[in-house]
């Protein structure tokens, strides 16, 4: 989770940058992550969650995890973390099982990766955010 978090917050933050100060699209187009990487991490911190047997993951699992002070301010912490485990929570049974997790994690890959390369640059991150509302892009996982 702290992997997906921080990659999520860094290419953010980067886009952002970016948009203020004008990086040329030559560079800006070689700041990427693949989607085999949000991929990787993102089976890592399941597991991590769920334990060596693969169990769903409870919401209270989820909402025990400890997120660090530069990724989320403690006030919206919790707030943050009840809505993305309702993002991925797709049945609304109370737990997380693999599948739903991969299920939202390629959704949010698929509209983020505008040309299919396999990749997300700060371009498509960019669009992405500009393309969602407010409320979606909080609640984009990856």
């Amino acid at each position: 989770m702290k992997k997906i978090l921080i990659a999520a917050a860094s290419l953010a933050l980067t886009a952002s940058a970016a948009a203020q100060t004008e990086i040329p699209s030559a560079i800006a187009d070689g700041m990427y992550i693949t989607l085999a990487e949000v991929r990787a991490n993102s089976e890592k911190t399941y597991q991590y969650f769920a334990g060596a047997g693969g169990s769903p993951i409870s919401e209270q699992q989820f909402l025990s995890v400890r997120v660090p002070d530069d990724v989320l301010e403690n006030s919206s912490k919790n707030d943050f973390l009840k809505r993305l485990f309702g993002l991925l929570d797709a049945d609304s049974d109370g737990q997380v099982t693999f599948s739903e997790w991969q299920n939202q994690i390629d959704r949010d890959l698929q509209f983020a990766d505008e040309n299919g390369d396999g990749r997300i640059t700060l371009k498509e991150l960019s669009n992405a955010r500009e393309n969602m509302s407010f409320g979606d892009a909080l609640g984009m996982v990856f």
